[in-house]
């Protein structure tokens, strides 16, 4: 390899190194369709309508990569693929339920760190049936409080 090559050869290894080394930790954020505790029909369709709300607030967010089941499948089954992730990234799967008692519904996430299955945080969001955009809004504040907080932990 002449000179000219080499070092061009040498600068890219060092880029390539520099960029690796360098990589900010990321956030990923494991989104999957709520559970509807009582399976009850009439509002079946409010399961993957939080999860479609939080993936339209969360993906301008700087920094947090939304995920779905499949990706969630995907670590699972080849848990090597966390540590081809950037040093000190944290991989949060959001689990979220839901019932209905009369005109109010109430929604649990539990947030759980997938790396060692620790739960980081557990919150409630009760709000209207006759409001889903503001029960929207609620959850969508708490998964970014749980997401900050769990993010400097």
């Amino acid at each position: 390899m002449n000179l000219a090559k080499r070092s061009l050869y040498n600068l890219s290894m060092m880029v390539i190194s520099a960029n690796f080394l360098l990589a900010a930790p990321k956030l990923y954020l494991y989104l999957l369709p709520f559970d509807n505790i009582n399976n009850e029909q009439a509002i079946a369709c409010l399961g993957s309508g939080f999860t479609d709300m939080l993936t339209k607030e969360m993906t301008p967010l700087e920094g947090l990569f939304l995920r779905n089941r499949d990706d969630l499948e995907n670590i699972m089954n080849n848990r090597g693929l966390l540590l081809k992730q950037p040093r000190d990234s944290r991989n949060i799967l959001a689990l979220g339920k839901y019932t209905r008692k009369m005109d109010e519904i109430s929604i649990d996430m539990q947030f759980i760190d997938i790396a060692n299955w620790e739960e980081l945080d557990k919150r409630e969001v009760i709000g209207s049936y006759n409001n889903i955009p503001q029960l929207n809004n609620e959850l969508a504040d708490v998964v970014k409080t749980c997401l900050l907080y769990t993010s400097d932990a």
